[in-house]
């Protein structure tokens, strides 16, 4: 780690505590004033983009009453880019093997361990600034610092376009730490069934209740991992494959008794924006495009209202920035994975350029 001795010698005592105290400090100010984070990650290869920021977490902090500080009357900081470029072919090689890595020894999807390799970069980042007396990156300007009448879009564009480390600085830190950190950084309290979750800042936990709540009818797409011992890995693969086969002959089952409430669904009047092209009910999880009928997981609804009130503003196209911006705790997930290629759902939104999005209108 950046700022350690390299010689071989024991840290020193004073070395210690000034990097326990910095650690406790540090946390502190993150359960105090949390983020999240927003990545966009495709697939990684070379030519792929990759995305991340941290956006602070505004309904945890107004529950915390943070606003009630002078420095946040007028708004939390600004987001802050870490990393946004296209993938290469020797960056591209290393992060997909140390991904593999991760999810090997943690059971992280792509996102997750990214947001992991986020973590790991941050603490080294951010220690290496205490020591030199450097501000925190995560204590920037705030929106009240700002001129009145501050373009709002143009300003989130600008900071996703202007990245303060990169896909390399991520794996670097990952290099530095393995030995310490590839097991993961945070486990259950309680020892519930779920997974951990990096895209927050500090990290948590999700249980299963968490996760469907984030993810709706998706819930099933998401998994959970369970690491078991190297003895007994052999025989996952056909336990799993016995359990695969059983849920299959009760789905069949299932389906084939008649439900008593079949054929009279309970739906609110929809909301019209005023076209003949999208209706949408109040929480927007159920949409109709063309008349086409979509029902939608909450982290998708998010998504659609946000770029429907954009299309309604005669502002379709949306960045990646705002539209995590916007989305708050739901931002942290990834487009590509909320709206499948083989999902109908995909049809309810275009992609623009590299890092916007649109309603399909």
């Amino acid at each position: 780690m950046t700022g350690m001795p390299t010689d071989g010698s024991e840290l020193d005592d004073a070395w210690k505590k000034e990097l326990d105290a910095w650690l406790k400090s540090w946390r502190d100010a993150r359960h105090l004033d949390p983020w999240f984070l927003g990545i966009i990650l495709g697939d990684v290869r070379p030519g792929e983009g990759v995305l991340v920021m941290a956006f602070p977490d505004q309904d945890a902090r107004d529950r915390l009453e943070r606003r009630r500080e002078p420095r946040y009357e007028k708004g939390y900081e600004l987001p802050v880019s870490l990393v946004n470029e296209e993938l290469v072919p020797s960056t591209s090689v290393k992060l997909q093997s140390t991904l593999k890595l991760i999810r090997e020894t943690q059971g992280l999807p792509l996102v997750q361990g990214l947001a992991f390799l986020t973590h790991l970069y941050l603490f080294i980042s951010e220690w290496s600034r205490h020591r030199a007396r450097d501000r925190s990156l995560l204590n920037g300007i705030t929106w009240g610092e700002l001129p009145e009448h501050t373009d709002v879009d143009a300003i989130l564009l600008a900071r996703q376009k202007s990245p303060s480390a990169s896909v390399n600085a991520l794996l670097s830190g990952w290099e530095q730490t393995q030995g310490e950190a590839a097991r993961g950084i945070v486990a259950p309290a309680d020892g519930k069934l779920g997974r951990p979750n990096y895209l927050h800042l500090p990290p948590n936990w999700l249980d299963r209740d968490d996760i469907r709540e984030l993810y709706g009818d998706e819930v099933a797409a998401q998994g959970i991992p369970v690491i078991v011992p190297a003895d007994i890995a052999p025989q996952i693969p056909t336990v799993l494959e016995f359990l695969g086969l059983k849920k299959q002959v009760e789905t069949a089952h299932a389906t084939s008794v008649p439900s008593e409430t079949a054929g009279s669904p309970q739906t609110p009047e929809p909301g019209v924006d005023g076209s003949d092209n999208f209706e949408h009910w109040d929480d927007y999880r159920q949409v109709k495009l063309r008349g086409k009928p979509f029902s939608l997981t909450p982290a998708q609804a998010a998504a659609v209202k946000v770029l429907h009130e954009s299309y309604l503003k005669r502002q379709p196209a949306v960045s990646a920035a705002s539209l995590f911006a916007e989305m708050g705790k739901l931002a942290p997930i990834r487009v590509s994975d909320m709206f499948r290629k083989a999902d109908p759902r995909a049809e309810l939104i275009q992609r623009v350029g590299k890092d916007s999005y649109r309603l399909n209108l």
